[in-house]
């Protein structure tokens, strides 16, 4: 005779999975996106009225999250700066608008919150029957397939491969992981994860050019570390002792030596991390590499760019592909400009620029040679150039 517990699952599962295909019917936008999130809602509310709420296990699970937080920030992190300084960086395609809010970053946060709620509700309340731990990440790996399936058109052989690659693949080694983690640990811990690992696509105003392979690969790889060093920590748990005497030998370990096993490696997690962070900083200002951050000092291009802002600055000497409407960057009088190019002229077979300041009523006095350029803007994330701002006022108070 099957469990009811068991069969209230099998029925949340059968019936959420089914609603999520019929969505495909939608029309694509935002009755769809938000139909799908009203689903997946839906489910944890059945989840709850039929089962009760699931409260999240806390046990031994605070310095895991800490540690497996800190990993999604450092691996970011790194990936921004070292992919980014070898490859590139590219203006974000999504814009910072209402639209651009509602369309894509509110439905793509409710999605990652409800999808994860309703993993611990289910994993919690199939704790007694593995199958039904199975058959929860199973769902919330096709809900996700189902959700990016628009996304990929499957007429072409690229688009399929680029599908299973990128997606479809990855997604069960990292539906794997959540589950383990909802199911040993804490499964709050997987919206701050997923969260972490998923938004800065759709936030960040400049991304590494590094295409949608590689990012992919590396972060199979950041799975296949957690994934491994998560059932190392319950096998180191489980060794030398009983089901009868488990609970209280996973306490005493956490206790002792795990604990500070944890804290150390949190330790280090966090001063590499700090680390990363400012050996990246101070080398995209330095302006050794082709790419280099600069702060705005003044209001000459505002709206578009004001003072405080950090511009990232592409070094070029592809003169003959600047043209008018492009942010120059170039020195003048030993002052480094950001101004928009305003006209172009031939003279002895080079080009010359003249500029102007989005915020200036008249044209720049002077005109600025190729020997002058440094680069372009290619993007800005505001207000983060006040820092550098400050330090210098503080030291340059003349």
């Amino acid at each position: 005779m099957v469990k009811l517990s068991t069969r209230k699952i099998c029925g949340i599962v059968v019936v959420e999975l089914a609603l999520m295909l019929v969505s495909l019917l939608l029309p694509v936008g935002a009755v769809r996106e938000y139909a799908q999130v009203a689903i997946i809602a839906g489910a944890v509310f059945a989840s709850v009225l039929l089962q009760g709420w699931a409260k999240p296990r806390t046990t031994e699970s605070k310095t895991i999250a800490i540690i497996i937080v800190l990993a999604a920030i450092v691996f970011q992190v790194v990936m921004f700066v070292l992919l980014g300084i070898k490859l590139g960086f590219a203006r974000n395609v999504y814009a910072y608008n209402f639209a651009s809010i509602f369309h894509v970053f509110l439905p793509v946060i409710l999605a990652i919150i409800g999808e994860e709620v309703l993993r611990g509700q289910l994993v919690d309340r199939g704790r007694g029957n593995r199958l039904m731990v199975v058959m929860t990440g199973a769902m919330i790996y096709l809900t996700q397939i189902i959700i990016a399936l628009p996304l990929y058109d499957f007429s072409e052989s690229k688009s399929l491969f680029t599908f299973i690659v990128t997606m479809a693949g990855p997604a069960i080694l990292q539906n794997t992981l959540l589950t383990f983690i909802a199911y040993q640990y804490d499964y709050r811990v997987n919206i701050i994860y997923r969260l972490i690992m998923e938004l800065p696509t759709y936030l960040l105003p400049i991304m590494p050019n590094a295409g949608t392979y590689l990012p992919a690969i590396f972060e199979i790889g950041l799975v296949l570390i957690l994934t491994i060093w998560l059932v190392g920590v319950q096998w180191r748990l489980r060794s030398g002792t009983n089901w009868k005497n488990r609970r209280q030998a996973k306490i005493k370990r956490t206790e002792n030596e795990q604990t500070r096993k944890a804290k150390r490696a949190l330790r280090y997690i966090g001063w590499g991390a700090g680390t990363i962070v400012i050996v990246g900083y101070v080398a995209l200002m330095s302006g050794l590499f082709k790419y280099h951050f600069l702060a705005i000092g003044s209001g000459s291009m505002e709206p578009h760019i004001s003072r405080g802002d950090m511009i990232l600055a592409e070094k070029s000497d592809e003169y003959g592909e600047m043209d008018v409407g492009e942010v120059l960057v170039y020195r003048h009088s030993n002052v480094i400009m950001v101004h928009r190019i305003s006209e172009v002229n031939e003279r002895n077979g080079k080009r010359t620029f003249i500029t102007k300041g989005d915020a200036n009523n008249a044209e720049d006095k002077w005109t600025v040679e190729q020997g002058d350029i440094i680069g372009t803007a290619k993007g800005k994330i505001a207000m983060f150039g006040y820092p550098t701002l400050w330090l210098y006022e503080l030291f340059n108070t003349n």
